[in-house]
């Protein structure tokens, strides 16, 4: 029997109930002595009050829901703490390696068994000095260092705790256990695809394997058309193979043989593409689906989507806040109750004609492809920044395309390709990724996608909910989706206007950007200052010809801060400082200013005259209301708040870059900051000697992330500052910071804060 609407989902309520307790508990963090004390009253009463039972056992589903997630946080040891404090530990460890991240790193993710002879159970990413076999376990010396854990600026929690890095040869151990021939399966399989398709491989290990070469490769260009979720395997690939396969099956076999089969075919194809969510809810509802046909029970869309919801979770809690389990689950539930019964020609279907019945179709894809677009939309604002409603047209052509290059892929993949019927496979596989990747081009050029506008997770709640309320009007009767509208609208007002802690509480920010710089500063009357906005993998401080596609994709910036910026509800900049054109310093500067307004910018009269300067400044999208050259020192209040520019004034010269960086200082009620660049003994003997009184502050950001050049003994003793900000990172080419630096510091009894260990934050009180 077919899944129907109108079946009963008893398990709706409770599997609701229990992922509203693990949502709650990842946000409240319950102590699990209330969570249990909760869940045993809940029992008692339900066994007192038989006429409650059934409301209070789906609220029991509250706490275990927040058990089941606390429980798994709390499951094994992690190897973070050990190097915690350490740049890093060398160690003999022992590991099976679960796979390897693409086909084309060098980098692979393990399972730790055992470090220094003792046991442990952790998972890191490994950097060898050797090709090694996913599935194989290995032992060896390893110099293993922390990942960079920023409470600040990581949105989203890493699923390894440290790195470790080979040292010598890595002994291969004895055979692994056969539950592990899976991996090694795949990378065979991989290695297959490649030996028979060479550079084009990766669309079909995308499509078979979920590998993500071709996305890391193509991620702007799929994003914005929409072909996101028909190149990495989704459950739409599930379903596909499944109707190809048993209806393969059924030419011999009857039906229930035929999906009998079809099980552990299905399985092992998650197995291979590592049990993704969107795979897992797929088979869970088909083996559902499979199991009531066989029962000859009615089975809803809603039940099916609660145990698959269920199992999930059940065995890993974690995967609820991914990415791909809330955009797999949006999208079937809007498949299976989102279409409105809106028909193009009316009558009944038997007596509709082949061209209408066609018509009709496509009309309902555009149609469930719109609504899907609009479900969607709160989600890929909060993740990625970005909205798109170009798939509505891509995915029509794009589905066929997949359609025909999934089964061609497993037919390259399974079928020995010599001769020349093996040779039309490929050539036929070439020509479809062609037509696919001129679709995906197509796609990304078409206007109906906007990109940079990140949201909070309030205005993404508050959005969803008044998405909800169009979706009521389209699936309920006026009258009733009248009366349900008015509270949810209520409710997305009230979400909507709660202000995140960032936008209410002034202070700075120095954040965690490697060796580079930038800062963010909130007053206390609303102004808010960035200086200096980070750096990039792409470029340097020595290149004269600046790439303007790299200084947009490849940016710090672009990648964590501007994330950041918009899920704190930081829409626009008053005030950004730029302090010299180095790259650590300018890195960002693009992407800041295609994506967020900035009303003024400071730069230095050197930095007006450079090359680099003049680049920006000749961006279509550049902008700002001002900007202003600092010729010479001056100042200005905001509010009860002081900013001045110290250096360089009028009168001094170098014809080093470094030594020519804006140093500003920011008076506020709660202390006096000081911003110094990358200056150096020479600025710093200017300033010591010039404006002596302006160096008696409370917070000093050090010049040039500590290098021994800078951060003179008698300068330190001018400024006293009661504690100190270095940007660093924990490794660097520089070695930063340099040791006598430190010293000197160490010897002026001046703490130091690093962002080697993540992202500074000073709030201030908000004095009256």
């Amino acid at each position: 029997m077919a899944t129907t609407r109108a079946a009963p989902a008893p398990l709706l309520l409770p599997v609701l109930a229990w992922s509203i307790g693990m949502v709650l508990q990842n946000a409240l963090k319950i102590p699990e002595q209330i969570l249990v004390v909760a869940s045993l009253a809940l029992l008692l009463i339900s066994i007192i009050l038989p006429k409650a039972r059934i409301w209070l056992i789906i609220l029991l589903f509250l706490p275990l829901g927040a058990l089941r997630l606390q429980s798994s946080k709390q499951e094994g040891f992690s190897v973070r703490d050990l190097v915690k404090d350490k740049h890093s530990i060398r160690q003999p460890i022992s590991y099976l390696v679960t796979s390897r991240l693409s086909s084309s790193s060098n980098v692979y993710a393990i399972r730790l068994q055992s470090m220094a002879n003792q046991p442990i159970s952790d998972n890191l990413l490994l950097i060898p000095a050797q090709t090694m076999i996913p599935g194989e376990r290995y032992s060896g010396l390893a110099d293993i260092s922390e990942l960079l854990s920023d409470p600040i600026l990581q949105i989203y929690p890493n699923r390894y705790s440290a790195t470790a890095k080979q040292v010598g040869k890595a002994t291969r151990l004895s055979p692994s256990p056969m539950r592990f021939a899976i991996a090694r399966l795949r990378q065979n399989l991989m290695h297959n695809l490649d030996a028979k398709l060479g550079d084009d491989a990766a669309w079909a290990q995308g499509l078979l394997f979920s590998d993500t070469e071709a996305k890391k490769n193509h991620m702007n260009d799929l994003s914005s058309s929409g072909l996101m979720h028909l190149i990495v395997v989704s459950g739409l690939h599930v379903w596909l193979i499944y109707l190809v396969l048993v209806s393969l099956l059924r030419i011999l076999l009857p039906r229930g043989l035929a999906e009998l089969l079809f099980l552990p075919v299905i399985l092992l194809f998650a197995a291979l593409n590592n049990w993704a969510p969107s795979i897992t809810r797929s088979i869970i509802m088909i083996g559902t689906l499979i199991v009531a046909r066989w029962m000859q029970r009615p089975l809803s869309g809603a039940q099916s989507i609660s145990v698959s919801l269920f199992i999930i979770t059940l065995v890993s809690p974690m995967q609820l806040f991914s990415i791909g389990l809330q955009m797999s689950y949006l999208c079937i539930i809007i498949i299976l109750y989102g279409m409105p019964n809106v028909k193009l020609f009316p009558g009944k279907a038997m007596i509709r004609n082949r061209w209408q019945k066609a018509v009709e179709s496509l009309w309902e894809g555009i149609l469930l492809s719109v609504l899907i677009s609009i479900a969607i939309t709160p989600l890929t604002l909060f993740y990625f920044g970005r909205a798109t409603f170009n798939g509505v047209i891509t995915n029509l052509l794009g589905i066929s395309l997949m359609a025909i290059l999934l089964p061609l892929s497993f037919i390259i993949l399974l079928v020995p390709m010599g001769g020349q019927l093996g040779h039309l496979f490929i050539l036929s596989y070439r020509y479809l990724t062609e037509a696919w990747q001129s679709l995906v081009q197509f796609g990304a050029n078409l206007p109906l996608s906007f990109t940079g506008k990140y949201i909070s997770t309030y205005h993404a709640i508050a959005l969803a909910v008044v998405i909800l309320v169009l979706f009521l009007f389209l699936r309920t009767k006026p009258r009733r989706a009248i009366i349900m509208a008015a509270p949810c609208l209520l409710l997305a007002a009230g979400l909507y206007y709660i202000p995140t802690p960032l936008s209410q509480q002034p202070g700075v920010h120095i954040f965690a950007c490697g060796v580079a710089d930038c800062s963010f500063i909130k007053l206390s009357d609303g102004s808010t200052i960035m200086i200096d906005t980070g750096g990039g993998s792409a470029f340097t401080a020595s290149e004269a010809k600046l790439s303007e596609d790299k200084l947009l994709t490849d940016s710090w910036m672009q990648k964590v801060l501007l994330p950041w910026l918009g899920k704190n509800e930081v829409n626009s900049l008053d005030y950004l400082i730029i302090t010299h054109m180095h790259a650590d310093h300018f890195g960002g500067l693009l992407s800041l200013i295609k994506q967020t307004r900035v009303k003024h910018i400071f730069i230095s009269k050197a930095t007006s005259m450079q090359p680099q300067w003049q680049f920006f400044a000749s961006r279509a999208y550049f902008r700002p209301d001002n900007v202003h050259i600092i010729a010479d020192t001056c100042s200005f209040m905001l509010g009860d708040s002081r900013i001045k520019f110290l250096h360089p004034d009028a009168d001094f010269v170098s014809t080093n870059e470094n030594e020519l960086s804006l140093v500003c200082r920011i008076d506020t009620p709660d202390g006096k900051l000081l911003f110094t660049g990358d200056i150096g003994s020479q600025s710093e003997y200017y300033l010591s000697r010039k404006y002596d009184s302006e160096l008696d502050i409370d917070y000093l950001k050090i010049p040039h992330h500590g290098s021994r050049g800078s951060s003179t003994s008698h300068f330190l003793e001018l400024t006293s500052p009661q504690e100190a900000w270095l940007s660093t990172s924990k490794i660097n080419r520089f070695g930063f910071p340099h040791t006598e630096t430190v010293s000197r510091y160490n010897d002026a009894n001046i703490p130091i804060r690093s962002t080697a260990q993540g992202s500074i934050q000073l709030r201030f009180t908000q004095k009256d």
